[in-house]
């Protein structure tokens, strides 16, 4: 056996397979650390680990019905729910979409007018660390305002583009409950109650980022559907008749 590289791929010597196995250096605790080592030092690929990061978390799960033996009373020898007991525990179905997620960073900007450039972005200078306070509404800190500063005139501020804390995070979960209620083996009814951000909780926006204004660095404004993000709770009902 020879190895091609570092995808790891194994080929037979005197024969022409070649077949996936996955490289020995990540089959142990090394995989942890090659992996951290390529996400903080490629930018690249640490925005691709990111990305693959959010997508994992979303999980949805799905929920059948009743305990075994709760089934076995009120179902028949064909699967189907028969009799009050089967009426009653049979043809539940409960479903969601859980979503957690960290905020986004906060472009930090400043008035370009000492710039003398137009069409130019500034942007303020950084004078230490920067500091998530946490606090929410009006008036109130979301992070520490006093490190940043206005760039001298004519010249360019020390920060980047997104390069600011980031803001509050995205957490929410959807969930549906469905009752299937089936008459024979043609007709059906379906009963289902979907509720959207079932915990009721908000989901603010970014900080103000406008360096030197009076909201700046303060969370004012909630998300909703128009920003891709779940709005206030929402429960629908809905019936579908099937035949």
């Amino acid at each position: 056996m020879e190895e091609i590289g570092v995808s790891g791929l194994l080929r037979t010597k005197g024969v022409g397979y070649i077949y996936d196995e996955f490289l020995r250096d990540l089959s142990t605790h090394r995989q942890k650390m090659i992996y951290r080592e390529m996400r903080d030092n490629d930018a690249v690929i640490g925005a691709m680990f990111f990305a693959l990061e959010m997508i994992l978390r979303k999980a949805e799960w799905r929920v059948e019905p009743a305990e075994a033996e709760l089934v076995k009373k009120a179902n028949g020898k064909n699967g189907d729910a028969k009799g009050a007991m089967g009426a009653v525990l049979g043809g539940w179905q409960v479903a969601g979409i859980f979503i957690a997620q960290s905020g986004t960073p906060v472009d930090i900007r400043a008035n370009g007018a000492s710039l003398r450039a137009p069409g130019n972005r500034q942007r303020p200078n950084l004078n230490g660390d920067q500091k998530v306070i946490g606090d929410i509404g009006p008036g109130k800190q979301y992070f520490d305002i006093s490190v940043y500063s206005a760039p001298a005139p004519n010249t360019f501020g020390t920060m980047t583009r997104n390069s600011g804390p980031r803001g509050p995070g995205y957490v929410n979960m959807d969930a549906s409950v469905v009752k299937r209620i089936k008459a024979n083996d043609r007709y059906a009814l379906e009963l289902r109650v979907d509720a959207f951000n079932v915990t009721n909780t908000p989901h603010f926006g970014n900080p103000g980022r406008d360096f030197g204004t009076a909201t700046f660095g303060q969370v004012t404004s909630t998300l909703g559907p128009g920003d891709g993000a779940t709005g206030p709770r929402l429960v629908r009902f809905g019936a579908r008749f099937t035949f």
